[in-house]
């Protein structure tokens, strides 16, 4: 599969959301909704995604915006 311009082996990838593994060689691991949500419960929640493929590193920052945000900045016109 290609991500970001260079091929990955999906058999390779593995992801983490707070220290829960929840995918591995390419494939969830069973990890039921509710550990998931518990995982991902709190006002930061950190992902790890190891593409297998070096060791090279980066971070991102996002944020989940409320509808509140969005409701005020749709309310006037530009």
């Amino acid at each position: 599969m290609m991500v970001g311009g260079f091929e990955v082996d999906q058999n390779l990838v593995r992801l983490w959301i707070g220290e829960t593994q929840v995918a591995d060689a390419g494939a969830t691991m069973g990890v039921t909704d509710e550990v998931i949500k518990q995982a991902a419960d709190g006002d930061r929640v950190s992902m790890r995604l190891d593409l297998g493929a070096g060791n090279n590193s980066a971070t991102a920052w996002g944020c989940d915006l409320t509808e509140e945000y969005v409701r005020f900045n749709t309310d006037y016109v530009t």
